[in-house]
């Protein structure tokens, strides 16, 4: 089996964009993985980016939704949405539980930190794990060009999976009408359970390169 580069992230925190990107910079084959159990095996090369879960939790609530063909919220209709939120929270709480226990294993990378410079991030993780370093020629522009032209073009199971409908993309986009109400209930959703996945969120330790 050929050893690979895991991004093993929470859900919504760009891990099939951080493979392709990770590709173009890093001289080593990339996978994707949603395990946290997986973090104890130290036989393997994972990365984790922890997202802000006010952000990562709307994103997974309509994704879950329309892969279900569960009816979305809306500014007049946000029912039902509680329950949704505080699983998706009660997720986020085990993966990071988990990554703080097997600190050593991975690296542990702050997601809102990773996007505002990507590229020197993945040379991080190079280092981390003592891999080579692709010569880069493009902009990063030009590599954002590629690899969005490369997930929605992929065929086989990258799509199967990863781009199951028009609200599963990965590049950045508008939010849809669902995402924005479900971004402004949870503002103002007084749970215990997502107080303190936000708290966890707040004092995670990261690698340090």
């Amino acid at each position: 089996m050929v050893e690979q580069l895991i991004f093993n992230s929470y859900y919504r925190s760009a891990n099939v964009f951080s493979s392709f990107l990770a590709g173009k910079v890093i001289n080593f084959s990339t996978t994707t993985n949603h395990d946290p159990e997986l973090y104890s095996d130290k036989t393997k090369k994972q990365v984790v980016f922890f997202r802000n879960p006010y952000d990562c939790i709307p994103s997974l609530v309509v994704k879950r939704r329309v892969d279900s063909n569960i009816d979305l919220p809306t500014y007049s209709n946000s029912a039902g949405i509680n329950n949704d939120i505080i699983s998706a929270a009660k997720e986020y709480i085990l993966y990071i539980k988990k990554a703080k226990e097997n600190f050593d294993n991975i690296y542990v990378g702050h997601f809102e930190t990773y996007i505002q410079d990507p590229i020197s991030e993945l040379k991080k993780i190079a280092k981390f794990f003592d891999l080579e370093l692709l010569p880069i020629n493009n902009t990063f522009e030009d590599i954002y060009d590629q690899i969005e032209k490369q997930m929605f073009n992929q065929p086989g199971p990258v799509k199967a999976e990863n781009l199951m409908s028009p609200h599963d993309g990965h590049m950045p986009r508008e939010k849809i009408e669902a995402r924005l109400v479900i971004d402004e209930y949870i503002k103002n959703f007084d749970d215990k359970t997502l107080k303190e996945c936000y708290d966890l969120y707040l004092n995670m330790q990261y690698t340090k390169i």
